[in-house]
């Protein structure tokens, strides 16, 4: 189940479900419906100052950061992405950056009160590039709250290259190696043992391929989405049916995601549904990890300060035989002795 989905099947509005979280310090959960739907919308809401404080008076620095991340990533790319469309369409007439500095931003106030077909699109791009700046201070002053100071200079400088319209460049390739199957496996078992939990590896195997060039980050994801291809059959999708109580379409993707982020040796072991391994395998944690479909594309946006072109990677028919959910245990009779499951 997608977060959106798993957010909107509780009871209430959602600022209550939202507040219930909270709550409930399902912050991981929040910071995910936080990424998921931030693309358009802004800091200024009350719900994100909530979670800000929640985050503040827990002490959990690391979300902390992960929240500010996720709101200031997705209003810079925006920003970048606008920008580049605004520079290459016919209908625009593309001002000097001295055009940005001096305008009244009444008339940017009142050119974004109209209807979008109405607007003036130099005086939207100059909104939007207020509201980059203003997301940005709003950053440095959070990061200012847990003294993170390499966090601030890092939005120093995204500030100045907004405020100048000039991209950043490209960051530094440190890392040489070609990234094939040994070295992909071998990049997650590193930020595997490097890390305790889901946000902390997420965010060393981002860091890490970082340091590679963007054709091998590319072909790193390229790895990972053919890695999905293996598990795509009926039966991983029954193992992750019976280990978690019923399981969907993007539940079984965010399953076999889950299964890749722990290493090669879990991804064999479920592959190939070893019996005398799996109960240990799945007695940690819930198996779900929707964020690995998206380390390597924020890599190579880091990067390269644009999207990812999506890996050519052959498209794959589920393997197998298909079940039902009523015969699951008459198919898979080992399978739910081992996990206890019953059709209800």
């Amino acid at each position: 189940m997608s977060i959106n989905n798993e957010f909107w099947k509780e009871e209430g509005s959602a600022d209550e479900v939202w507040d219930r979280w909270i709550l409930q310090k399902k912050y991981k959960q929040l910071l995910l419906y936080t990424k998921a739907n931030n693309d358009t919308g802004g800091y200024s809401t009350s719900s994100y100052s909530s979670l800000e404080q929640a985050l503040l008076n827990d002490n959990k620095v690391f979300l902390f950061k992960q929240f500010w991340k996720y709101i200031l990533g997705t209003r810079i790319k925006r920003f970048w992405k606008i920008y580049n469309h605004y520079l290459k369409s016919k209908i625009n007439t593309p001002k000097p950056i001295e055009y940005f500095y001096n305008i009244d931003k009444k008339l940017v106030e009142e050119n974004e009160k109209k209807r979008s077909a109405y607007r003036d699109t130099n005086l939207h791009m100059v909104a939007t590039w207020y509201d980059a700046l203003w997301h940005i201070e709003k950053h440095i002053e959070a990061m200012q709250k847990i003294n993170a100071k390499e966090e601030i200079e890092k939005a120093k400088i995204i500030k100045q290259s907004i405020y100048e319209l000039k991209k950043p460049k490209a960051k530094k390739t440190t890392d040489k190696r070609k990234i094939d199957d040994v070295l992909f496996w071998g990049l997650i078992q590193e930020a595997q043992n490097q890390t305790e939990d889901n946000s902390e590896f997420l965010e060393l195997l981002q860091n890490k391929l970082e340091a590679f060039s963007a054709t091998e980050i590319k072909k790193f994801k390229k790895h990972f989405l053919e890695k999905m291809n293996e598990l795509y059959s009926w039966d991983i999708w029954a193992l992750a049916y019976i280990v978690r109580q019923g399981c969907g379409d993007d539940g079984f993707d965010y399953f076999c995601a889950w299964v890749i982020s722990k290493g090669q040796e879990t991804f064999e072991n479920v592959k190939d549904l070893k019996l005398e391994t799996l109960q240990s395998i799945f007695a940690q944690e819930e198996p779900q990890l929707e964020e690995m479909f998206y380390v390597a594309n924020e890599a190579y946006e880091n990067k390269k300060s644009e999207e990812m072109p999506q890996p050519r990677v052959k498209s794959q028919q589920i393997m197998g035989t298909q079940w039902s959910e009523e015969s699951i245990c008459e198919s898979y009779p080992k399978l739910c002795e081992l996990f206890e499951f019953q059709v209800l």
